[in-house]
């Protein structure tokens, strides 16, 4: 077991002892230093181990690993419910959209196409077109090996001359061998990757004035709308904004791990790391490093990114589990 998992397991044990005094001068008799006990007991509530409780001398109480399960599993099912009904929301939204727009717009500003080989060639032309950005958002199963060359082609036209490209896929998406392999070589040529567990719709946005939006298919097979309404595109602009603001950035050494372990940072960046367990402020490792504060901040989230972690405390956390930091 990894020693921080081991001190938690102390700390825990030590406050269900006290249960009257649930704070973080517990711990001191054990050893722990002030910023250690900080850390192990913002832990313990990021674990829902220590909860809220205005009955209790402290203002929270500690409960059973249990109760702790539940607590978890309650807030992720509130979590998946909320997005859900922001996704069932957006799409009733966006289905009076393109409803009124193509009953007024006579056809014009959105166009039906359907089949394989008209949507490659709409998607060729948009991303043809696009001198700022492509922007995905690719829910469900990922393409094919073939599309997904085709697609990589197109991807890396784009980035030669000088546009961005970002995706969003979902997040069940990286278990599968060529789509990995796909994120990897899109992440490789520059492409901005990012998953999620759950999207909207399936839609390519290329600047602001194309947006093809993919729709069940119909008899017909395959089908997407071609909209060149800047209204109805600035809608779905801010949905994908939305969409990649609460996905989960991939770092490109993640994705060349076959095994989905994030690969350890050296030098700097581990003792960053290391007084980030430690629950240190940004301004404290500046002083102790001897560098800017701005460059600890940059470099921290650099290290968010490498390991895929939300949070310095879920860094802190998956450092502690791996055995890299005491």
């Amino acid at each position: 077991m990894p020693e921080f998992i081991r001190d938690l397991r102390t700390y825990y044990d030590l406050l269900a002892e006290d249960a009257e005094r649930a704070d973080t001068s517990v711990g001191h008799d054990a050893g722990f230093s002030t910023e250690q006990r900080a850390l192990l007991h913002e832990s313990l509530v990021q674990l829902c181990l220590l909860v809220e409780s205005p009955s209790a001398t402290d203002g929270r109480s500690l409960v059973s690993p249990a109760a702790a399960a539940r607590r978890l599993l309650q807030h992720q099912n509130e979590k998946v419910h909320t997005l859900g009904a922001e996704i069932r929301e957006a799409q009733r939204a966006l289905s009076v959209l393109v409803d009124g727009f193509m009953t007024f717009g006579g056809g014009k500003e959105i166009e039906e196409v359907a089949g394989f080989p008209r949507i490659m060639a709409a998607l060729d032309a948009a991303t043809a077109s696009a001198r700022r950005e492509v922007a995905m958002v690719q829910p469900g199963m990922p393409p094919s090996p073939e599309i997904a060359q085709a697609a990589l082609f197109l991807h890396r036209e784009v980035l030669g001359r000088g546009a961005a490209v970002r995706a969003v896929y979902q997040t069940a998406t990286r278990n599968l061998p060529h789509a990995r392999s796909h994120l990897r070589q899109l992440a490789d040529i520059g492409g901005q990757v990012r998953t999620a567990q759950l999207l909207p719709l399936r839609l390519v946005l290329a600047d602001e004035t194309v947006a093809i939006l993919f729709v069940p298919p119909q008899d017909k097979g395959p089908t997407a709308l071609i909209i060149r309404n800047g209204p109805l595109i600035a809608v779905l602009r801010d949905m994908f904004e939305h969409v990649w603001t609460v996905s989960d950035p991939l770092s490109t050494s993640s994705l060349h791990k076959v095994d989905g372990a994030p690969s350890k940072p050296v030098g700097q960046r581990m003792e960053i790391l290391r007084l980030l367990a430690l629950g240190m402020s940004d301004d404290a490792i500046a002083r102790k490093i001897g560098v800017s504060t701005r460059t600890i901040r940059r470099q921290t989230a650099e290290i968010l990114l490498q390991l895929g972690a939300g949070s310095r405390f879920r860094a802190g956390l998956l450092a502690g589990r791996l055995g890299w930091v005491d």
